[in-house]
């Protein structure tokens, strides 16, 4: 797709209202965070009454292609969750690109999309033809930056458009992840061969680009169920590796090795649990990630349509809380070390302690 390294395009973070939480940003850069940042896949989608509202009202791609209306859906769970999410995700769907090389793409209700005439997937267009991407996904463009200074600085958001990922910095974007939800499919030859080599070179050419425009944001990704990719991304130029539900925080640890920070993943299915399950499991996966450095809160995948919005609070509140009071806790623990040990009494490492 065309793009344009015209730097008079680029708004910068000087064009948008001051950030008064940097925490996700923070996080995956791998800095001290005073408690675990946190956003949801999907969290705005149609588990919201608010959602359903708006889609009855208008179809799925009518909200994708109106600034307006996906900066409104975008919003959604930042006003109802107030002081809880981390991170804004831009409303809008991978099948845009489809739909700016000139194919037809359908939303069909209960069925998902649909291509009436998908032999045309198999037919590059022509150099010629190739689309800008300016002129075909303006609307993705214009939906961040107005998705930004509508937050007035509340907030970091990440648009989930990959193919456009330069233009969506360019347009107020300060987080990229690159979805590939159905990686697990392949055997692990066939991933290391036909998917792997294109998921690295994502992130080093926008690396790349970044770097020549004066530019940065963290990148994530998140190969689903491709759990032998683990290593192998840990040595790419990702900053964040998203996992999901089916791994537990030791066997992530010790594929990654600390070299990227991780995001994730509990099973959205622990939704459907009571406040009290969904409380203790929170504890047992921050408790096993850590929540001080190196870690986004987050789901294994995305919300489901028939979740309660009121058992997501409760996923949410369980993170803020008790990721606050356990940082709190250490720092005042280390506070109380250094105390004593200035003054002469004994403060052994625990790390250097004989048995």
């Amino acid at each position: 797709m065309a793009t344009t390294n015209d730097p008079s395009t680029i708004l910068r973070d000087s064009d948008f209202p001051e950030l008064t939480n940097d925490l996700i940003l923070r996080a995956a850069r791998g800095e001290h965070v005073e408690r675990t940042p946190v956003w949801i896949m999907r969290q705005a989608g149609r588990y919201l009454p608010e959602f359903r509202e708006a889609r009855k009202r208008n179809d799925f791609f009518t909200i994708c292609r109106s600034p307006e209306l996906a900066c409104e859906v975008t919003l959604q769970p930042i006003d109802r969750y107030a002081g809880l999410l981390d991170a804004s995700i831009i409303f809008s769907d991978i099948l845009v690109v489809p739909q700016a090389m000139g194919m037809e793409v359908q939303m069909l209700e209960k069925q998902g999309p649909h291509f009436p005439n998908p032999s045309k997937l198999r037919r590059p267009s022509p150099p010629q033809q190739e689309p800008n991407i300016h002129e075909t996904l303006q609307y993705v463009m214009d939906a961040i930056t107005l998705t930004r200074k509508s937050l007035n600085g509340r907030y970091p958001d990440a648009s989930k458009e990959l193919l456009a990922c330069l233009s969506t910095l360019k347009a107020g974007a300060q987080m990229l992840q690159v979805f590939d939800s159905n990686a697990g499919e392949l055997a692990p030859s066939d991933f290391s061969h036909f998917v792997l080599p294109g998921l690295l070179e994502i992130a080093t050419r926008v690396k790349s680009e970044l770097k020549a425009l004066n530019l940065s944001a963290p990148i994530v990704v998140f190969a689903r169920n491709a759990h032998y990719a683990l290593e192998p991304l840990s040595d790419s130029d990702y900053d964040v590796i998203q996992v999901d539900f089916t791994l537990s925080p030791h066997v992530v640890h010790n594929a990654v090795k600390h070299k990227k920070v991780v995001q994730g993943n509990a099973d959205p299915s622990l939704l459907y649990a009571s406040a009290e399950k969904i409380e203790s499991t929170v504890k047992d996966m921050l408790d096993g990630f850590g929540t001080s450095n190196g870690y986004i809160a987050n789901l294994g995948h995305g919300m489901y349509p028939d979740h309660d919005p009121e058992h997501l609070k409760a996923y949410l509140t369980a993170i803020k809380e008790y990721s606050t009071a356990k940082n709190a806790s250490t720092t005042a623990g280390g506070k109380k070390r250094k105390t004593a040990s200035a003054q002469g009494s004994p403060v052994k490492s625990p790390t250097k302690a004989k048995k």
